[in-house]
């Protein structure tokens, strides 16, 4: 199943995929790179890994948010309505 916090825990994963990458490159020894019309120099290369780092936090922090504010009470035993006669086991009912 595809969630929200599923979408971005993979995100936060290629973002932390990035930041390897772009650390790797950093030790590597290879720069300055020309690459595409730009010369990748140290500096871009460890700025554009701590912006990548960043933004591989916030998506992690953002997937914690969304599971702590998304509880469904849909399927809980006299969550926020009235009697009913079904069984109250933890099985969905579809």
């Amino acid at each position: 199943m595809c969630t929200k916090k599923n979408i971005l825990i993979f995100l936060a994963g290629a973002e932390a995929f990035h930041t390897i990458a772009k650390l790797g490159l950093y030790f590597s020894g290879l720069l300055p790179l020309p690459l595409f019309g730009i010369v990748w120099t140290p500096h871009m290369v460890l700025g554009a890994a701590v912006i990548h780092a960043i933004i591989t936090v916030v998506l992690l922090w953002l997937a914690c948010k969304v599971d702590r504010h998304c509880v469904d009470n849909k399927y809980q035993p006299n969550a926020n309505r009235p009697y009913d006669n079904r069984p109250h086991d933890n099985r969905p009912n579809f």
